[in-house]
């Protein structure tokens, strides 16, 4: 007979208070206000599959790179080590298109933004197979936080005139399709921080009332028993009913004993923190030191394996994931 092995996933409560993740009138010459076409006409994937809730945009600047370094299609598996999100939203399966607007700060991860070319990365964040594309335009300089917009800066940056650099290559809406995203294999998405991922999932309402039903890192908006940390680690959406990567339960073999272990797929590059405890009770639960360790990682899995052996002595397990913010 099988142990019982129950996954539990606990998130930290922890109250952040977010920016607009919604696309709101130009203002100043500070405000970037970016986006796609309302109700395009196609918005597709490399095999001609509609974009939905998965996919994540971020506007952002690549930055640190050595002297001449630009972002091509063959070295995609560097993008992330240069690459610093201003904001992010969530692709609107509703309108089928993205629109955010964004303040422009002093810095953004320790970096002015200021002069820098600005770039629209789009993904799914999935790994080692991943869906990206990649916009430009050379009107899109950052200007500089509480100065007036330089000669040729536009405030609006929508995609109509930008190019693909990855995705469809060349001008957007070729071809009868508005935007189209290519093929990625084996190179991180963004790393994203926690801050980004609410902003692109929740109103600027819901993020700054903290409200535990909708935003709050308890909540579970759509039901479906996960609260936003845990999606938020999972690369899940808080918004649709289902459920995808869920934890996986078995054992293995090691130095002819069996041991539990727990597998879970993760968000390749979210600023996150899981680890696992164990527990023979259900009541006292261990992790790290002799009781718990990470077996294998991948940038987009982990598995844990319990410490100690399955025996007629000690027939019962228990393991459970937790979740936090670094």
């Amino acid at each position: 007979m099988f142990p019982l092995i129950r996954t539990n996933l606990m998130p930290l409560v922890v109250a952040l208070t977010g920016m607009t993740g919604t696309i709101t009138a130009q203002v100043t010459s500070e405000d970037v206000n970016w986006s796609s076409n309302f109700f395009a006409a196609a918005n597709r994937d490399s095999t001609g599959g509609r974009l939905d809730g998965r996919y994540t945009f971020h506007l952002g600047v690549f930055h640190g790179a050595p002297a001449g370094w630009e972002p091509t299609a063959a070295n995609t598996a560097q993008w992330a080590q240069y690459w610093k999100t201003a904001d992010a939203v969530s692709y609107n399966t509703l309108t089928s298109n993205f629109s955010s607007s964004y303040t422009a700060k002093a810095q953004v991860e320790g970096v002015s933004l200021g002069g820098k070319r600005g770039y629209v990365w789009s993904c799914d964040r999935g790994y080692p197979a991943a869906e990206w594309m990649l916009l430009t335009n050379p009107l899109w300089i950052w200007p500089s936080a509480g100065s007036t917009a330089p000669g040729g800066f536009s405030t609006t940056w929508t995609v109509d005139g930008s190019s693909a650099i990855v995705g469809q290559v060349g001008q957007v809406g070729q071809g009868g399709v508005h935007l189209r995203t290519a093929a990625v294999l084996g190179s991180l998405p963004p790393l994203l921080r926690w801050e980004m991922w609410r902003e692109a999932h929740f109103t600027p309402g819901e993020i700054v009332g903290e409200d535990a039903t909708v935003s709050g890192w308890q909540a579970d908006p759509n039901g479906n028993g996960r609260t936003n940390l845990v999606e938020f680690a999972f690369g899940t959406e808080p918004r649709t009913a289902r459920v995808d990567g869920a934890p996986v339960e078995g054992t293995m073999e090691v130095g002819g004993e069996r041991y539990l272990t727990l597998g879970v797929a993760r968000d390749p590059n979210a600023a996150v923190v899981i680890t696992a405890e164990v527990s023979s009770d259900l009541v006292s639960w261990y992790s790290a030191g002799t009781h718990v360790t990470l077996e294998q990682e991948t940038p987009g899995s982990l598995m844990f394996r319990k410490l100690t052996p399955m025996s007629g002595s000690n027939p019962f397990g228990a393991m459970r994931l937790r979740v936090s913010l670094p």
